[in-house]
């Protein structure tokens, strides 16, 4: 009987190790990131009796944009108090590459000027891109004569145009 219990539990300790491996939770921490990787989160688009798709029709028309949406789900619980994000999902990459690069768009609109929409991210990067943004707002304050900005995940100083100065 003994010798039953220690060969199941080498057995079982062989196999959970290769189960809880380094590499195979690398890989399961990339899969769920890739899944973000087409979404969208879009803030200030009132819950109302009006349909999120038509509220986005109207958005993308301001963005002049077509872009393909496989899904659209809002986040959170409803109150009457505030509206709740609208998640998101594209059927590319690219598609969300260009919404985010023509959202700058919506702060001229008189309709969107209080929607803001940016990438799904984890609550890790959300956490490393506030930090980001600290340092950014630090940085602008200490030397306000510069423009900086956030690039690959570092503070950089935009250079000034060509025949500027």
């Amino acid at each position: 009987m003994i010798l039953i219990l220690t060969n199941l539990q080498h057995i079982l300790k062989e196999k959970c190790d290769v189960a809880l491996a380094p590499r195979r939770i690398q890989k399961a921490v990339i899969a769920a990131s890739e899944d973000r990787t087409c979404n969208l989160i879009v803030h200030g688009l009132q819950d109302s009796s009006e349909s999120s798709e038509e509220q986005l029709a109207e958005l993308w028309a301001e963005l002049e944009e077509k872009p393909l949406v496989k899904s659209v789900q809002r986040i959170g619980n409803f109150t009457e108090a505030r509206s709740r994000p609208l998640k998101i999902s594209l059927a590319s990459k690219e598609m969300q590459f260009c919404i985010l690069r023509k959202k700058a768009k919506l702060r001229d609109s008189d309709t969107f000027s209080r929607v803001y929409i940016s990438p799904d991210l984890s609550s890790e990067e959300r956490k490393a891109r506030g930090e980001l943004v600290k340092k950014l707002k630090e940085v602008k304050e200490q030397n306000p004569t510069k423009t900086y900005r956030i690039q690959r995940g570092v503070v950089v100083v935009v250079p000034d145009a060509p025949g500027t100065n």
